[in-house]
């Protein structure tokens, strides 16, 4: 059991996973967590076990490998171990590795249950997580830079798509009952060339707006990194653009909604930075993404701040030795 102490509690706090928990609920977790420590170049597990629980980096680093190659790394409050579980794969699908010395929090299977049970917007937002990281490995961008580790890969939320697709069904189902009412008033005789025709044109128009439809909402990805948040827009046989704002331009993060958005559980982040507003839109789960967003774009102000700090020790050691 690890105890909800002040500096425990000043470490899960942040963390985006628990966005929106009282100190209360945050206490309730780290209760069910056990504490491990591992050594430089010791493994937490080996890709092909079994899985057994959810691991949260309190101290330190680890690498994740698959095979010889890593593919993250990951540090404080980063968690990991999560996909085998949501997945139900029933085995690690990669290795995880201790760089230095690394206290790890543990949450077993049981405890996992009992937490997604609990909290369900975890689950959900977990799966999403899981979605992400298994895509980041299929559809690895060429402009990722070796150190930097895509912790999202979403899109626009399905609700929106059937929005926009809504009012085409309906047209479309229109047509076909007009045409059927015309073809039973007429006494079933054959339509005329040009009635059919027209039917036909329409009929073309809206489906190929459905599927433009369609292909504009499967285009449009958002990527958070450990370095950046990431806007990528394709329109098929066109162009193709990524907008991005790296972290540390990042002024003020916010959730805009209205009530059908919030009701069909999506929204719109608005990241505002030195060079403007930039929005991903109508995404899910945007409590925990605007989270996220902030907990690296904090992780990033603290690097800095240390940088800072280091470079005027070091200016000060020249200066008066």
């Amino acid at each position: 059991m690890v105890a909800p102490n002040p500096a425990n509690m000043d470490w899960i706090r942040p963390i985006h996973l628990f966005a929106g928990l009282k100190d209360e609920e945050l206490g309730w977790v780290l209760a069910r967590c056990q504490e491990f420590v591992y050594q430089d170049g010791e493994f937490v597990f080996m890709e092909g076990d079994p899985p057994n629980g959810m691991y949260f980096v309190r101290e330190g680093f680890v690498e994740v490998l698959q095979g010889e190659e890593r593919v993250a790394m990951l540090e404080r409050r980063d968690y990991f171990g999560e996909e085998s579980l949501v997945f139900r794969t029933g085995e690690r699908t990669a290795s995880v590795r201790a760089l230095g010395r690394t206290r790890v929090f543990f949450l077993s299977l049981d405890d996992f249950n009992d937490l997604v049970e609990r909290f369900p917007d975890i689950k959900a937002f977990l799966r999403l997580v899981a979605r992400s990281r298994r895509r980041a490995r299929r559809h690895k961008p060429a402009w990722l830079a070796s150190n930097e580790v895509i912790y999202l890969f979403i899109g626009k939320h399905y609700s929106r798509l059937l929005m926009d697709l809504f009012p085409l069904v309906l047209a479309l189902g229109g047509l076909t009952i007009a045409a059927g009412t015309g073809w039973l008033l007429s006494g079933g005789r054959q339509w005329s060339p040009y009635v059919g025709g027209l039917f036909l044109v329409l009929l073309g128009m809206t489906t190929a707006l459905a599927l433009w439809k369609y292909i504009d909402w499967y285009n449009d990805d958002y990527i958070v990194t450990n370095q950046r948040v990431v806007w990528i827009e394709r329109v098929l046989f066109v162009y193709e653009s990524r907008t991005e704002a790296p972290l540390r331009t990042i002024l003020s993060i916010n959730i805009t909604s209205d009530f059908e958005s919030r009701a069909l559980g999506y929204s719109n982040v608005v990241i505002r930075t030195w060079f403007g507003d930039f929005t991903l839109r109508y995404v899910g789960h945007a409590a925990q993404v605007e989270a996220l967003i902030k907990e690296f774009w904090q992780r990033t102000q603290e690097q800095l701040r240390r940088t800072e700090r280091q470079e005027m020790v070091k200016m000060l050691k020249q200066r008066f030795g």
